[in-house]
């Protein structure tokens, strides 16, 4: 029982320490943030990588899903029932879509102020537009999924993902 009472104290001291460097490191970051000069009269151009956009965005709402069923199999759990094997499934596929995402989402930078447009790098970004509950990057990543145009969350640069507005009337 003690030795079990320690490494609580231990987990516990070390998650405070933790939680008060990341909150100074935020506040740094915060403070060193130099929005670039507005770009709100652009009009919406096609992203240029947009493939890789909406594989990143698709890739963080299968995070999110296995993020739900993973709780769901916890309570499931907690309920007396065994989930098995299935239990290290969501775990496994949130790993893989996090690393895939991470490599994807790099290299997508805005032409306007080639700031990444899928990693938020300041608790509140100059034009992030909201979107159900969602600020920043996770509604762009709803707007992407869902084909609606975004902005750049650091500058407002527009974009869609979508068939381009030329190509449609060329095609007519």
């Amino acid at each position: 029982m003690d030795d079990a009472l320690n490494s609580f104290t231990i987990t516990l001291v070390a998650g405070l320490i933790g939680g008060l460097v990341a909150a100074s490191l935020a506040a740094r970051a915060n403070r060193a943030f130099r929005p670039p000069p507005p770009r709100d009269q652009s009009p919406a151009e096609r992203y240029p990588r947009a493939l890789a956009l909406v594989i990143a965005a698709h890739l963080v709402v299968t995070a999110w899903i296995s993020i739900g069923l993973f709780l769901l199999l916890v309570l499931l759990a907690a309920a007396g029932l065994r989930p098995g094997a299935f239990m290290f499934l969501p775990p496994g596929i949130f790993v893989a879509a996090a690393a895939v995402y991470f490599a994807l989402v790099v290299s997508l930078r805005c032409n306007s102020c080639s700031r990444r447009v899928l990693l938020q790098s300041t608790t509140t970004p100059p034009y992030a537009e909201p979107l159900r509950g969602l600020n920043a990057w996770g509604s762009i990543v709803v707007r992407v999924v869902s084909r609606a145009p975004f902005r750049c969350m650091y500058c407002g640069q527009r974009y869609h993902v979508g068939v381009s507005d030329d190509s449609r009337s060329m095609e007519a």
